[in-house]
């Protein structure tokens, strides 16, 4: 083999090895020592009014193709500080005939006066008598994959290909009836419905707790990766993970829709 092939060869091989010691090994270092979500992270209330231009349009319709399909708006709020340079705003929403609850959730960060919008969202939820819960999410395609563990109990479907509201509860709604048409639903008590959801959140993250992916810092106040969650959670972002979760979504997605698309035609 030539010389200069196998020189170049080397190099390529030298560059690839650093390369996967900074972002595979050190990387989750990193990790374990910034990454840090508040246990109850301060709510304020946020007037929708104020969203920035690229959050508005998104926000009014949802709502108002929530509205319609029976949901009571609950609360418009913001939680300063629960990520760090990014700043959720969110409207909780309730169905109080099904005990659907969404929120309509839009992530941003500004910097030296720019506001960069990080993805809009909306996550339907309905829990049931047995723990189980149904959960319909919209996210944008480009948004990146979850990195926590899966929790057993949820049938869980992430949408990409429509951010119609409507149309996504409609989905949602099939999917309940498909895997959990037979179950009682809990329904969020009036006057109850924000801890409802900061239950479901709590729910979140101690599921990684008990998976040995979080822990609880010494004061109680935050979650943080253990040694084990640093490295599942930063590979789960990295290739071939972050491949393989997106695939196993997307096939999730097309059996959804492709059951969704039969029954109505």
């Amino acid at each position: 083999m030539d010389i200069q092939l196998l020189h170049f060869l080397s190099s390529i091989g030298r560059i690839a090895g650093i390369m996967f010691v900074f972002v595979y090994i050190l990387g989750p270092i990193q990790v374990k020592f910034r990454q840090s979500t508040k246990v109850r992270p301060p709510m304020q209330p946020y007037d929708p009014a104020t969203l920035p231009p690229e959050a508005a349009s998104f926000f009014y319709n949802s709502v108002q193709a929530l509205v319609g399909a029976g949901f009571t708006v609950i609360d418009y709020v913001m939680k300063p500080g629960a990520h760090p340079l990014v700043t959720p705003v969110i409207v909780y929403m309730v169905h109080r005939t099904y005990g659907d609850r969404v929120a309509v959730a839009c992530f941003y960060s500004t910097v030296n006066g720019v506001t960069t919008i990080k993805n809009n969202s909306i996550f339907c939820q309905r829990n049931f008598s047995d723990g189980t819960i149904v959960s319909t999410t919209h996210l944008p395609p480009t948004g990146t994959y979850g990195c926590y563990k899966t929790r057993p109990y949820v049938t869980g479907t992430r949408i990409s290909h429509t951010s119609d509201a409507a149309e996504l509860y409609r989905i949602h709604c099939f999917a309940v009836a498909k895997h959990a048409g037979h179950k009682t639903a809990l329904v969020p008590p009036v006057g109850g419905e924000l801890e409802a959801f900061e239950e479901s959140d709590a729910d979140v993250n101690n599921f990684q707790v008990k998976s040995g992916i979080l822990q609880l810092n010494r004061t109680q106040t935050a979650y943080v990766p253990t040694w084990f969650g640093a490295y599942y959670m930063t590979w789960s972002l990295l290739w071939p993970f972050k491949q393989m979760r997106a695939a196993d979504s997307r096939a999730k997605c097309r059996k959804l829709m492709a059951d969704y698309a039969r029954n109505v035609t």
